[in-house]
């Protein structure tokens, strides 16, 4: 049978093997949550191959009139999915326990949340405050994007107020606004848990 994606098997059956690696090698409990929101990510991107690979095969020849094809293309997507979702319920068991053995850095759902949208991929842990904290560069955007941001706040509460961010941040400036805030929000906490002076900023 035709291959219409084939590094679509590999891929995912890649991706399934790195995280189950990096999730027996993760101890700490804050770390684990962030990996079952990335793991989250890579499911919902196997679904979206399984749907694209059977259409693939469909605009390929492949129509209703060949069952055999099309059953063959829905257990092979299928079985790259299961491999994913088994990875997403042993994360989701850890995630179960995590208010028991978070320890002395406390995450709870919402810090959970920030740290996996602060990631910039699937794959990015973060491994203490030295990570997590923003360099002089990322500082300088940081406050540039607040600039633009606080502009924009300063426009009447009307209807027409959301519609006008956009001339102040672009769509890709507003992601990065809040990568870059969540990872400061997280590096604070992170140093407040260590017992450390936070500083200005």
């Amino acid at each position: 049978m035709m291959k219409i994606f084939p590094d679509f098997s590999e891929g995912v059956l890649e991706a399934s093997t790195s995280f189950r690696n990096l999730l027996s090698g993760v101890e700490t409990a804050q770390f684990k949550v962030l990996l079952f929101g990335s793991l989250k990510a890579i499911d919902d991107e196997a679904s979206k191959l399984t749907t694209e690979y059977e259409e693939g095969l469909k605009a390929n020849g492949y129509d209703q009139g060949n069952l055999d094809a099309l059953s063959s293309a829905f257990l092979y997507s299928l079985n790259q999915q299961d491999s994913v979702k088994g990875l997403i319920q042993e994360a989701n068991t850890y995630q179960e326990y995590v208010p028991n053995i978070l320890g002395p850095l406390a995450i709870d759902t919402r810090l959970a949340e920030s740290a996996v949208f602060a990631c910039d991929d699937a794959t990015e842990l973060w491994d203490g405050y030295d990570d997590l904290k923003l360099n002089e560069e990322e500082e300088s955007e940081l406050l540039r994007l607040q600039d633009q941001r606080v502009l924009w706040e300063k426009l009447p509460d009307d209807a027409t107020k959301a519609s006008q961010l956009s001339a102040f941040l672009s769509e890709t400036e507003v992601t990065r606004f809040g990568k870059l805030q969540a990872r400061k929000n997280l590096a604070t906490r992170w140093k407040e848990a260590e017992g450390l002076d936070t500083g200005t900023a």
